[in-house]
């Protein structure tokens, strides 16, 4: 069996597209529909049906399932022996969301590539539960989320703890002016030690889009409140509403670490433009973990980059 061939199949297979496959491979499409052609042959079977549109066949689509596995198998087997060896090469694969990877690769991912340079590291960034169906599809060796994570994937993955992390509320001096007046301080003090939800119920918020992990979190907690909250805006990118929010457009949802990354502080100053208030709920008081399929081997790259990171910030005590 020639793995060459099998990898070309479930390449054509995922797109449905001979021409988006030969791309990705950067092979032309005559070498790649020999290969697949080739497949077909030994073992006597049709695998697409090439008109009027592609699609896998009975015999494909039963295909694709086992060859998925043999060649996750094989790339395991292959990653295994050269840890065996000692070899300080591979390739590591690590999900991430985007707000999280600006926070957290810098203060990792330059020392590891020091360390070892011999490493090809792929990001992948996208929202965690897209991420983490990657992890379990063998698609991914490791992913940094927020824990709790999705409970569909506990059970099936291991976590390590880097670091502390709550989800919090992020709200404008100029809300708190409007609120509190003289007052606004003192109170910002007071919820700097932790905060009801129904403390700003009134209030705008900007929320990221449904689907993300903030989203799934706050939706949670307005629901546990009794709260429908006056969404003012809905956008797929975090990064966007917290600068809408710290420009005093509404109160957000952020992780600490993201919002300090943005200008906003823990007390009203002339420094920052919002304050960041830890919710008292204990669903939203969680850690930053790395996580990988317990059912997959874990490469040595992947074991050395967990323990830099939980090192990393052991050492510092803190998220930045």
């Amino acid at each position: 069996m020639n793995f060459t061939n099998l990898r070309y199949f479930l390449e054509v297979a995922k797109d449905m597209s001979f021409t988006s496959a030969a791309r990705t491979l950067c092979v032309s499409q005559q070498s790649l529909s020999g290969h697949i052609s080739r497949l077909e042959e030994e073992f006597g079977v049709k695998l697409f049906e090439r008109s009027p549109k592609l699609k896998l066949t009975y015999a494909g689509v039963n295909a694709m399932r086992m060859a998925k596995e043999i060649v996750d198998l094989e790339s395991q087997f292959v990653t295994q022996l050269s840890d065996i060896s000692g070899q300080r090469k591979g390739c590591l694969r690590i999900g991430i969301s985007h707000m999280r990877s600006l926070v957290f690769l810098p203060e990792v991912l330059p020392e590891y590539n020091r360390l070892y340079p011999e490493v090809e590291v792929k990001l992948y960034i996208d929202v965690t539960k897209r991420l983490s169906e990657k992890l379990l599809d063998g698609d991914l060796d490791i992913v940094i989320g927020f824990n709790p994570f999705y409970k569909e994937i506990v059970e099936k993955v291991e976590f390590r703890e880097i670091l502390k992390e709550n989800l919090c509320l992020v709200v404008p001096n100029r809300i708190m002016a409007e609120k509190y007046g003289e007052d606004s301080a003192k109170r910002a003090e007071q919820f700097g030690r932790g905060v009801d939800l129904k403390e700003f119920a009134d209030e705008p918020f900007l929320l990221v889009e449904k689907g993300n992990r903030i989203r799934d979190l706050s939706d949670r907690l307005f629901k546990k409140h009794g709260i429908d909250p006056r969404i003012i805006l809905e956008c797929s990118d975090l990064e966007t509403l917290l600068l809408l929010c710290i420009k005093g457009m509404g109160v957000a949802f952020g992780f600490e670490s993201v919002a300090r990354m943005y200008g906003a502080g823990f007390v009203i100053s002339m420094d920052s433009s919002a304050v960041i208030f830890p919710l008292k709920d204990e669903e939203v008081q969680g850690k930053i973990v790395i996580v990988h399929n317990k059912d997959r081997y874990l490469s040595l790259a992947a074991r050395n980059f967990i323990d830099l990171a939980e090192s990393r910030y052991m050492t510092e005590g803190q998220a930045r």
